[in-house]
């Protein structure tokens, strides 16, 4: 009966690397209570860091940045999915005032609206912190005013929204403190920062006493029941006398800081100074995610040395932490494709784009050694305790660059799969004709392909959701070799879909620090095809990075807005039930740039004049189902080019002069309310991406002539479907298809989750030179003349795992 003594720890989810943010979760003896921000790509790293999403029920946010929260959507619909069989999802978040308005994403998925919004603003009159403190210091669960009870719920029905200044409860475990920190720059938007405050934990029972007592075990259980024992001889026990006193565990502080501007605000916060000052209150441990400059800053290493010597300190910052890759095992796979061929599949170099800089974490170590501090570095998948003392464990989940071990054990993998090409002839025969195969056609301006992502629904291990970039050389044609570094400062990049960790698949594909700023910079269309989550998630971390890096190239200056307006306007397509929404959304992140986004609507786009001509008039909800005669369509698109709006006529005279490109237009498809397709021509080709959808007569109509038609492909024949409202296409499908659009080339994407590393297809598909996808595919369009010949070569070496892993396990 004597209980052991409960440990706090934050576990680092993802920290200041690569492409992500700090994430962290609060764990009370290793049960996750809260999460701290969710940043794009957070499914994938917490798939891999093993983290259980059903039992995460409160988020918490710093911000209405990407880097806060683009990835909620997404965990959003995982956790539900996750917890479906317990059926009493429910999540509460909290953030800064507008939070309700962002999580309008999650309105349009298909999914139970069961969250609940509290905004954290300034507006309320807050309670002191002596009445809270006082509260919690001496065990009370009485009501304090303006302090939710702990364990008091509300009712869990439609999603709402409600505004707080004041510390709230979560789920009787932690007491939070939201920390309003502004800028001196008074365009920058106010973040939040937590003190998180265990409420006191029950004193233990005295067991040594209740045995010099002589009570049986029977009896004790009646004290530990809380219930008063009568002994035989009629005197009473009350149980609140068998217990020691109750302990007040250490707190918290997580402290996000943008940039210098913040300083000021940090360091004079009130309620900090309060917990610094005050002996009854323990900081165990101070989490802190801000740049270098602003942890080496005098004022700010004094400010942490209030805290005294008991308090541990976690440094997260881009330039202190050691790189990590979460989609490790995925870079895996590639090179076993890389070697089966380096044309189409680069070996991506699996080793950190960043290193932490010895001689900065050196010079922010030794202040804070010679005033007694103890400090850590922050790694993805360390827990850092914070009670019963300042700790670390180091049994991390999330792979870092251990080179020597990983090489080890791929260079077997390769030996393996060589061995078995040699002993085949057949094999042999195919991986000598594609590792040297020369393209039958060649095109003008021609597209180079990268496939980012194709899985459907969330990302796996293996594999990110629907993303695929490409670009074209455009005016600056002949300038460089297409796939070069050089080449992408001069060529044009279009994004087809932006699935959550749509940027980390640039990251990890192009590796090159210039070059992925190049591609950021002359990306000039993005299409969103409709409101799925795993087509659109992680827009907003494309956009922002899009906006940083023409601040790293322009500066934040008022007179480069117009030249960036007028040289790098930015083109999103997007159907007319998302505009909304993601205007939102763009507005949230505060970007500089902001003026160079024009939306377009797909319907708009569309030359069925079915469902075009009139702003919005949108005449049928779903696709035509009749097939048109060739000589039908090419009026269709001559009308539309005639009669097009003028930001449209703007868009085209753009896509003609700089990316030499003659067509863009949209075509319905079957799958929901605004999804689409688009068509893309250049002067001697055609590109057709379907997005989801199930067969049907528009694609066929504007698909005819393509030279290359990507369709997905999410179910296999044989894999179970639970109704036949998902509207996607399976293998059978792809067969018919084809034969009624006559593509020169097919390739699939967008597969079932059961794929984890290959959808295998049929000799049909073969003949029909179809060819299957696969993550950081690359490609020039002549390319696609030889490659589907790879396929049995694929499928004999690329094996899916027996057994697939999910969030949910």
């Amino acid at each position: 009966y004597q209980s052991r003594e409960m440990r706090y720890w934050v576990k680092v989810i993802c920290n200041n690397v690569r492409d992500a943010e700090t994430c962290l979760a609060l764990m009370n003896d290793g049960v996750i209570v809260l999460i701290i921000n969710v940043c794009d790509g957070w499914q994938r790293q917490a798939s891999v860091g093993k983290i259980k999403m059903a039992t995460c029920r409160n988020v918490l946010f710093s911000s209405l940045f990407s880097n806060s929260l683009s990835g909620y959507p997404g965990f959003y619909l995982t956790a539900n999915d996750a917890a479906m069989d317990k059926g009493d999802f429910f999540t509460n978040i909290y953030g800064p005032k507008g939070l309700g308005e962002y999580c309008q994403f999650l309105e349009f998925q298909d999914t139970p609206k069961h969250w609940a919004t509290t905004e954290i603003c300034e507006t309320c009159s807050p309670v002191t912190v002596d009445k809270k403190s006082e509260a919690m210091i001496l065990g009370k669960e009485e009501k304090v005013e303006g302090i939710v009870v702990p364990g008091k719920e509300e009712k869990k029905g439609e999603p709402s929204i409600k505004q707080i200044n004041h510390p709230f409860d979560i789920d009787g475990k932690y007491q939070v403190f939201p920390l309003f920190f502004k800028s001196i720059n008074p365009t920058q938007p106010m973040i939040i920062s937590y003190i998180l405050s265990p409420y006191s934990i029950k004193g233990k029972f005295k067991g040594d006493e209740a045995k010099k007592m002589g009570l049986t075990v029977d009896q004790i259980k009646i004290l530990v029941a809380g219930t008063t024992l009568t002994l035989a001889d009629g005197k009473t026990i009350d149980p609140k006398t068998m217990y020691n006193e109750p302990t007040q565990p250490a707190s918290v502080l997580i402290l996000y800081i943008p940039s210098l501007e913040y300083l000021e605000s940090v360091i004079n916060n009130k309620q900090i100074e309060y917990y610094i000052s005050n002996p009854k209150q323990e900081m165990g441990l101070v989490y802190h995610s801000a740049p270098y400059e602003v942890l080496i800053n005098p004022s700010y290493i004094e400010f942490a040395a209030k805290f005294g010597k008991k308090t541990g300190h976690v440094f997260d910052s881009k330039e202190l932490n050691d790189d990590t890759c979460p989609r490790y095992v995925a870079l895996q796979v590639l090179q076993a494709l890389s070697e089966i061929n380096s044309r189409i599949f680069p070996n991506l170099p699996k080793t950190p784009i960043h290193k932490a800089d010895k001689e900065k974490r050196a010079g922010l170590s030794q202040e804070f050694t010679k005033r007694g501090l103890k400090h850590f570095y922050s790694v993805a998948g360390f827990d850092y305790g914070f009670y019963p003392g300042p700790e670390v464990s180091k049994q991390s989940t999330i792979p870092g660059f251990h080179q020597e071990a990983l090489v080890k054990a791929d260079s077997k993998i390769i030996e393996e799969m060589k061995k078995k090409i040699v002993d085949n002839p057949k094999l042999a025969s195919i991986y000598n004709l594609c590792n040297t195969a020369m393209p039958a056609r060649s095109f003008k301006n021609e597209p180079f392909i990268v496939i980012l992502g194709t899985a459907s629904q969330k990302p796996l291990k293996y594999r990110c959701v629907s993303s695929i970039y490409m670009n074209v050389p455009g005016m600056f044609e002949g300038k460089a070799k297409i796939g070069d570094p050089e080449y992408f400062a001069y060529s044009y990049g279009i994004l087809l879909d932006a699935g959550e960790g749509a940027y980390g698949q640039l990251v990890d594909h192009f590796c090159n620090p210039s070059v992925i700023a190049n591609v950021l910079l002359n990306l000039r269309i993005i299409h969103l095809s409709h409101y799925h989550g795993d087509h659109i998630f992680g827009i907003t971390k494309v956009l922002t990075e899009c906006d940083a890096a023409l601040i790293h190239k322009y500066g934040r200056k008022e007179e480069a807005k117009a030249v960036v307006v007028k040289e790098n306007p930015l083109y999103l397509l997007l159907p007319s039930n998302l505009i909304v929404c993601v205007k939102k959304m763009i507005d949230a992140n505060s970007l500089f740039y902001v003026d160079r986004i024009k939306l377009i609507n797909l319907e708009n786009l569309n030359p069925d004049p079915e469902s075009h001509f009139g702003e919005g008039a949108l005449k049928k909800p779903v696709t035509p189902s009749i097939l048109l005669p060739e000589e039908t369509i090419k009026k269709y698109i001559e009308t539309l080019y005639k009669m097009a709006f003028a930001n449209i006529q703007e868009f085209w005279a753009d896509c003609r002069k700089v990316l030499n490109i003659h067509r863009v237009h949209s075509f319905d498809t079957d799958h929901c309310k605004g999804s689409h397709g688009i068509v893309i021509e250049g002067g001697d080709w055609k590109l057709v991406y379907s997005s989801d959808t199930v067969p049907c007569a528009s694609l066929v109509n504007f698909s005819k002539g393509a030279d290359l038609l990507i369709h997905e492909c999410t179910f296999a024949d044989n894999l179970p479907r639970k109704d036949e409202d998902v509207r996607h296409t399976t293998l059978a499908h792809t067969l018919s298809i084809f034969d009624n659009v006559l593509p020169w080339r097919m390739l699939l994407t967008h597969f079932s989750n059961k794929s984890s590393k290959i959808t295998t297809t049929s000799e049909d598909h073969l003949k029909r030179k179809i060819f299957v996808s696969f993550d950081h595919l690359q490609f020039k369009l002549s390319d696609a003349d030889w490659m589907y010949q790879l396929t049995p070569l694929l499928e004999e070496l690329i094996i899916n795992d027996q057994t697939i892993s999910s969030f949910a396990k």
